[in-house]
């Protein structure tokens, strides 16, 4: 036996070693369910803030829209007027004013499309919050069913694997 087979079996031991001695499975269920959870009201908090970003862009958007509008009538009225120099600098204005609107929508759009997407996340880890909750009971009892078997806990550590590769 080389000296990676024994390595490999120390490594095997003390795994297994720590595999034994771990925390009481339902608790270690129950923990990783109350940071599920922590994270999933992190999770909520930042889409209610997208959401408000995106409401708040899209009130931008009108209001530089509305001022589309009067910079336009200002463009109209120079004409009318007779001031063509006035009159392309409101245009000017208000090609820039849209431009500007036109980023707004885009945000906007970016906005509520992540939002959807964290939507659909939230949705799928709380389903799965609850799944572990249903199963909590059952997953312990496999783990303390498993920890009773005696023989190798921890696979893929063989012979076979990447220390037997090496000797």
């Amino acid at each position: 036996m080389g000296i990676f087979g024994r390595l490999n079996q120390v490594i095997k031991s003390n795994l297994n070693s720590m595999l034994d001695t771990a925390e009481d499975p339902e608790k270690l269920i129950s923990q990783t369910i109350i940071e599920m959870e922590a994270e999933v009201k992190r999770a909520k908090r930042e889409l209610i803030t997208t959401l408000g970003a995106s409401k708040r862009i899209d009130k931008e958007k009108e209001e530089i829209q509305a001022e589309v509008a009067v910079w336009e009538d200002r463009a109209v009225l120079a004409l009318r007027n007779g001031d063509d120099a006035l009159a392309r600098e409101a245009l000017k204005q208000k090609a820039r004013l849209s431009k500007k609107a036109t980023e707004a929508a885009a945000r906007a759009s970016q906005n509520l499309a992540a939002a959807d997407e964290m939507r659909d996340t939230l949705e799928r880890v709380e389903r799965q919050i609850e799944d572990l909750k249903a199963r909590k009971a059952t997953l312990a009892q496999q783990v303390r069913r498993a920890r009773t078997v005696p023989g190798d806990v921890v696979g893929g550590l063989g012979s076979s694997g990447t220390f037997g590769e090496l000797e």
